[in-house]
């Protein structure tokens, strides 16, 4: 639904620029009123969490660099690894899936064997369940807030910006209810090629690029007067990771729109033919600038 009340069909026949465009593009041209979306059968998969103590960390980002950088890695398996802070202390943990029923794939093997290990949760599950075991670290009424960025794989940044965190750390342990992860996400070569193989989107993500790290600083913490104090010290945590990553020639001007704070501006991260190309969609179909000006929330197109 445009903001003239014309409906329209935006697919890889019709209004292809607006199609394009509405991947990675916001809430900035119309309300989209239906989804048609190809998909699969997904039966049973294998996966969970594993959990280490923090002197796990060095062999952790080793195991997470050698997935990552893997020229042929395996398509069913996936990966997330991170460092958090709690009030029992720090400790990290791999949540490692498995897109196939099947017992621990050699893929992911290398994450089940890290010591000195505390417990893990691996199990054949379906995915409805793993996602569950995902959303538990979410608890309502939590102020819980995420902060985004990008690098090119490197072991021994990772290595360093964990000296950075725990810094930041030390400032804000005594915030009540305080939690902080450093989380990293991987875009393998495979998967970015597999992407730009199969549709074009807003996103300017290239195989030549990769591979990449998702970085995400995801802060939890009690009472609303501790706001200012958490946004300040992880923002300029973030600065200091973002700071370092350019003197070390490994910044990514990506950013991930679904984690990216308010501040942040994923839009621009795509490059300036994409935005161009963002702009041109806005204007052809939402002429008076009605979800520029008048609608509020997401990531706006920049002026």
């Amino acid at each position: 639904m445009l903001s003239s009340g014309e409906v329209v069909q935006a697919n890889a026949e019709s209004n292809t620029d607006l199609f394009r465009a509405l991947k990675g593009g916001s809430n900035n041209f119309g309300v989209v009123t239906r989804f048609d979306l190809s998909t699969f059968k997904q039966g049973r998969m294998w996966g969970g969490a594993v959990y280490f103590a923090v002197t796990a960390y060095g062999d952790l980002v080793q195991k997470f660099y050698d997935f990552a950088s893997n020229p042929t890695p395996d398509p069913n398996a996936h990966l997330i690894a991170a460092t958090g802070f709690t009030g029992q202390g720090e400790a990290c943990v791999a949540d490692i899936y498995y897109a196939k029923p099947t017992p621990t794939p050699a893929s992911l093997e290398p994450f089940t064997t890290i010591q000195p290990q505390l417990f893990n949760t691996l199990r054949e599950d379906s995915l409805l369940g793993l996602a569950n075991e995902q959303a538990s670290f979410s608890t309502d009424g939590d102020r819980q807030l995420y902060f985004t960025t990008t690098f090119r794989l490197n072991k021994q940044f990772m290595l360093d910006i964990h000296g950075l965190y725990n810094k930041t750390l030390e400032d804000i342990k005594p915030v009540p209810g305080l939690s902080l992860s450093l989380v990293f996400q991987p875009l393998t070569k495979h998967l970015l090629h597999q992407t730009a193989s199969k549709c074009d989107n807003s996103l300017g993500l290239s195989p030549d690029n990769g591979p990449l790290v998702i970085l995400l600083l995801n802060s939890v913490h009690s009472n609303k007067t501790d706001d200012a104090t958490i946004v300040d010290a992880v923002t300029g945590l973030l600065e200091d990771i973002d700071r370092l990553a350019s003197e070390r020639g490994v910044a990514e001007r990506y950013r991930f729109m679904n984690y990216a704070f308010k501040s942040e501006k994923p839009i621009e991260g795509y490059g300036s033919e994409n935005v161009r190309k963002l702009k041109a969609a806005s204007e052809k179909y939402d002429k008076s600038g009605f979800f520029q000006e008048r609608v509020p929330g997401g990531f706006k197109l920049p002026r």
